[in-house]
């Protein structure tokens, strides 16, 4: 299977936060634990690549994608929306319905990274990817 080559920019920095979250699934399934667990990290990613789409994640959605307890995410939750990188919304209508979203913040500052890999893998090939 040949990869389509990604054309515009939100699309590279989105296809590396998606394989750089795939990379640490992959690395835990071979070698059967997690030898660096990140939880909020991986979180910032999954929100990256849901923010490209204009898409929030509800928190059980997010949660269930993490090798985690439910006390760690929401922790991570916490710390996360305490530094201003991720924002919350709670409905009215569902008061257990929260879905998460990057804050302008937050998503400047992984672009920011993720441009920077994106740089260097260009730097390192000659071409995009």
């Amino acid at each position: 299977m040949t990869e389509t080559p990604i054309t515009n920019e939100a699309g590279a920095l989105a296809a590396i936060a998606r394989e750089e979250y795939d990379a640490r699934r992959r690395r835990e399934q071979l070698l059967g634990l997690d030898l660096s667990s990140e939880p909020g990290w991986d979180m910032l990613l999954g929100l990256y690549v849901e923010h490209g789409r204009g898409r929030p994640v509800e928190l059980a959605r997010l949660h269930a994608a993490l090798p985690v307890a439910v006390t760690t995410a929401l922790r991570w939750i916490g710390l996360l929306i305490d530094a201003g990188f991720v924002a919350q919304r709670r409905f009215e209508e569902n008061r257990g319905r929260i879905e998460l979203e990057l804050t302008p913040r937050g998503a400047a500052t992984l672009e920011a990274y993720l441009r920077d890999r994106l740089e260097r893998r260009t730097a390192l090939t000659g071409r995009d990817r």
